[in-house]
This record gives structure tokens, sequence and C-alpha cells, in this order.
């Protein structure tokens, strides 16, 4: 070995020696028992009135320092808060009472997500993400070929059914079944096709039919307009709800919202 390589190992070993008395002499430069310690369990007090969560996370995270991060807003803006315990019952009492679960990253941050166990709660929309997810359905459903007229499946089926043979009838008419084996090889064509247009036509037309009002919404607008009538036992509002956006070929389309209870708040807006 050269003997510059043995001075620069023998000083990398002096280096560790040093560095081991050091902490060994001064324990404050070597790693707490406490940062191990699991911060979960660390016993906590907070107290807070009318309090909303962010205000909780907050009091919770000075406590602990451990990093809280929410999804979306709770429907329950505001709690009293009250609790003795570790910061895990805590973070289960914050989810019971706002309607989350949480959960640990990798990297010790606390994710709280949304349960929905509240009817009154919607799930947030990502209209990017949603729009490609649409695409994909989309695509997904327009690889398989079948007819997609809802109405044709069942003409395949009558078309099938006219083609049955004087044996196949006379099996029906005895109370048997036929079995797909027994069936001619185009009348199992026909049933394969019509089985598959009634499996994928309907979800094919929602899906075809969201993608249009997903890709107008950044200019969509609601209009509301005053009913010239309104029978005084009516349970619906006196206004009929117009949601107007404009297709991706530059048609405007007009959805009537209907059956919308007289206890909807919302700020009525007069349009002509």
């Amino acid at each position: 070995m050269p003997v510059n390589s043995c001075l620069r190992a023998g000083n990398s070993a002096l280096v560790v020696c040093a560095t081991l008395l050091c902490l060994q002499y001064h324990p404050s430069l070597a790693q707490q028992p406490g940062r191990l310690a699991d911060p979960f369990g660390r016993k906590i007090h907070v107290e807070l009135t009318a309090a909303p969560m962010d205000s909780v996370f907050e009091a919770l995270a000075k406590d602990t320092h451990v990093n809280i991060v929410a999804d979306g807003e709770p429907l329950r803006r505001k709690a009293d808060f009250k609790f003795d315990g570790s910061l895990r019952d805590a973070l289960d009492k914050v989810g019971n009472t706002f309607d989350y679960t949480w959960t640990v990253s990798k990297g010790g941050v606390v994710l709280m997500t949304k349960q929905f166990t509240d009817p009154k709660e919607r799930p947030q929309v990502n209209l990017p993400e949603m729009l490609e997810m649409t695409r994909n359905i989309i695509h997904a459903l327009c690889s398989v070929d079948y007819d997609k007229d809802p109405a044709n499946w069942m003409a395949l089926v009558r078309e099938m059914a006219q083609s049955f043979t004087p044996q196949q009838l006379g099996a029906l008419e005895l109370g048997k079944k036929l079995r797909g084996s027994d069936l001619l090889p185009q009348q199992q064509a026909e049933v394969q096709q019509a089985s598959v247009a009634n499996t994928f036509v309907s979800a094919f037309h929602l899906w075809d039919d969201l993608l249009p009002n997903l890709e107008g919404m950044p200019t969509s607008r609601l209009q509301a307009r005053k009913l010239d009538e309104v029978r005084p036992d009516s349970k619906t509002h006196p206004y009929d709800y117009l949601y107007i956006y404009r297709r991706s070929n530059g048609q405007l389309h007009v959805s009537e919202l209907t059956h919308i209870k007289a206890g909807f708040n919302a700020e009525i807006l007069e349009t002509p």
C-alpha cells in the first residue's frame, strides 16, 4: 500500500476514534433517546372551544412536533375539543369529530383522509383527473365490438329466436332448456353480440354523456328562472334551475334541474 494511502487511512481511524470519545463524554452530541420514542404515544393536553380543525392540528403539532396534513375541508366547521391522553388517541378523536381517518406516511407525516360517513358530505372532484378517467373508460368501452344503439340488442335476440329450427322449438314447447351447445353457430354469434351489447351499451352512454359535461364545466353557469305559477301545496322551489354549458363542438347545451326542495339553501339569482 502506498504511503499516502496509509496516512489517509490512519487519519480516518483517528477521526472515528475521536468522535466516539466525544460522544462518550458529551452525551448531548449523540442522538437523544427521546427522539427515538414513539411520538404518537406521547401524552398531551388540549382544550379548545369552537375551534376549527386547523386550530386543533396546530395545538397537537405544537406539543408533539408532528406534521399533520388534511384532505379537503370538513363539513363541520368548528367543534369543542378537550382531550387528555396520547397523540394517537387524540387523532382518533379528531377523526371522529370531523369525519376523518388517519395514516402515517413513510416520512412520519400524519395524513387525514375524509371518511364520508356523513350523507351530507360530497367527495371532491379533481376535474383534470376526472376527465382523463372518463376518456380512458370510454376508450375501453369502445375497444369491444358491439352495437352501441341501446334498442338493437333486443332486436338481435328476436332475430335469433326467429331462426329456431323445428327441433329447437319442439324442445322449448316440452319445457326443455336450450344450452349454448344446442344453438347453431349463427345463433351463438347473435346471442354473444346481444349479451355484449346489453352489458356495455348502458355504461357507454352514461360515460359518453358525462364527458361533454365535464369538458364544459369550466365555462358552465347556473341560472334561476322564476316560475309563472306555483301550487300552494308544492314542495319545490318557485324557480326553474338551468345548468348551461358549451360542448366541445361549440353547441350550447341547457339542462333543467327539477324537483329542488323548498328547503334548498341557496342564493337565488334572478335572470331574464
